[in-house]
């Protein structure tokens, strides 16, 4: 299961996250692991990285998804900075996919926003920026 992460500077915020749900415990509930992929915990900025070198601003609405060959991908908004962001679960590299870096891309959409995104069968991405009332297409 891959989980957003947001939350103040230092008190666990700020990361993606994979989650593995394991067999019962002897204690009651279940075993488990959680693995930030992404996300120094820190700040809210948005920049690339690799793994945890990555700063996030707010995740939320995570998706994940392919880029139509074998390369699986997780996106998600940093909402903080209204800035689309990308996992490559192959490399480890959190970056923009629209090709520059994400601390110069600037917010494509609603800094401190609401966001939900949806993949279509196509391989269409699809972001509702709740704030601006807009629905965003985003061809693959």
């Amino acid at each position: 299961m891959l989980v957003t992460e947001s939350g103040l500077a230092g008190f666990g915020g700020n990361r993606l996250r994979l989650l593995s749900i394991g067999s019962p415990s002897f204690f009651g509930g279940l075993n488990g692991s959680s693995l930030a992929l992404a996300g120094d915990g820190g700040g809210s900025v948005s920049s690339e990285g690799v793994d945890t070198v990555a700063g996030l601003a707010g995740p939320q609405a995570v998706l994940v998804a392919s880029d139509g060959a074998a390369t699986q991908l997780a996106l998600w908004m940093d909402a903080v900075t209204g800035i689309l962001r990308r996992y490559d679960f192959a490399t480890g590299l959190s970056d923009c996919p629209t090709g520059v870096d994400c601390a110069s891309a600037g917010g494509t959409f609603t800094a401190g926003g609401h966001f939900s995104i949806a993949r279509s069968a196509g391989g269409t991405i699809y972001v509702l920026d709740a704030d601006a009332g807009a629905l965003f297409r985003i061809a693959p």
